[in-house]
């Protein structure tokens, strides 16, 4: 396992960053996965992003994780998803199991 402060960036920028680089690993077991960013202020780089694929043959489960929605925890919603991304992806099943991490839905309290 990485060094656990690996897992927490300093700021929503290289945070953000390092969540949406998670996308090039998740198409290695769900290649149509897709990283859709939504703006959510004019003037200002703040989006939520989400990254987002069915699975392949059913739909029998979907893994779902959100981080920062009130703020603050923001980082540590993050720094679970990265952990998650780099140390479990690969016990899932892309054929049964369906993926949706998004990443700051409060970028302003992040």
């Amino acid at each position: 396992m990485s060094e656990p402060l690996h897992y927490f960036p300093k700021s929503y920028e290289e945070s953000r960053a390092a969540f949406r680089s998670h996308l090039d690993k998740i198409k290695e077991k769900w290649p149509e996965a897709e990283l859709i960013s939504e703006t959510i202020s004019a003037g200002e780089d703040n989006t939520i992003d989400m990254i987002y694929a069915n699975a392949r043959k059913s739909k029998d489960q979907v893994l779902f994780f959100t981080s920062g929605e009130h703020g603050i925890e923001g980082y540590a919603g993050a720094a679970v998803i990265h952990l998650f991304v780099d140390e479990y992806l690969d016990q899932m099943d892309p054929d049964t199991t369906g993926i949706c991490l998004i990443h700051g839905l409060n970028p302003w309290g992040m």
